[in-house]
């Protein structure tokens, strides 16, 4: 993990995806991606994950699936979070035969806008 910023750029997209607990404690969830990147992805979730809990991300037709640690996590709109996910292998443009989502969602531009996030 680089501690002075990132190596690569993340591109902005959202691409509906699954989080697999890999220790079996939370349901597999349906997530939408606001960033990504070879090497991580920035992710809307519904759960509170813990820095350093270790997932997996994986597409909804099963194109991309990829094991994962939590580098951060903060609140979001509505009760949800973002999570920053560092991919344990990097994964050159995993998203390209990615599902895009349909309906882009907001996010809670704002206050919780992820843009001023830190």
């Amino acid at each position: 993990m680089r501690l002075y910023g990132r190596g690569e750029k993340r591109i902005s997209m959202v691409i509906a995806a699954y989080l697999l607990d890999t220790e079996g404690r939370r349901a597999t969830e349906q997530v939408v991606t606001e960033n990504v990147s070879p090497r991580g992805a920035r992710v809307f979730t519904k759960c509170r994950w813990q820095s350093g809990e270790r997932l997996r991300i994986a597409g909804f037709a099963n194109q991309f699936r990829v094991g994962a640690c939590v580098v951060y996590c903060q609140p979001g709109p509505s009760g949800g979070f973002f999570i920053g996910l560092e991919f344990r292998e990097r994964c050159a443009d995993w998203w390209k035969d990615s599902v895009p989502c349909k309906t882009v969602p907001s996010f809670g531009r704002g206050s919780d806008s992820p843009s001023s996030a830190p």
